[in-house]
């Protein structure tokens, strides 16, 4: 759970990726839950490749409901091997 006053932070590992969201104090106005998760199927990238795995994160208030704007910015860190993004140009 992410808390209005603390932030809190959602990490994530699917297979060599690993995810590392960090929300701030103020980013949210209640608690909310937040979930990474593998996408099995990749949304349409218009031509560009994908490196590694696709993901999404979601998140959602104690009721269920989307929560998809922030009060304060956040930061997003992702690590991957080589071997996810080879032929790729980064």
């Amino acid at each position: 759970m992410i808390q209005p006053g603390a932030g809190g932070t959602l990490q994530g590992d699917l297979g060599s990726v690993s995810t590392l969201l960090t929300l701030p104090a103020g980013a949210v106005d209640e608690p909310i839950a937040m979930n990474v998760a593998v996408v099995a199927t990749p949304p349409a990238t218009g031509g560009l490749k994908v490196a590694g795995h696709v993901f999404a994160i979601t998140a959602a208030t104690e009721n269920g409901g989307a929560v998809t704007q922030f009060h304060a910015p956040y930061t997003l860190v992702i690590h991957y091997s080589d071997a996810d993004v080879e032929g790729i140009d980064e």
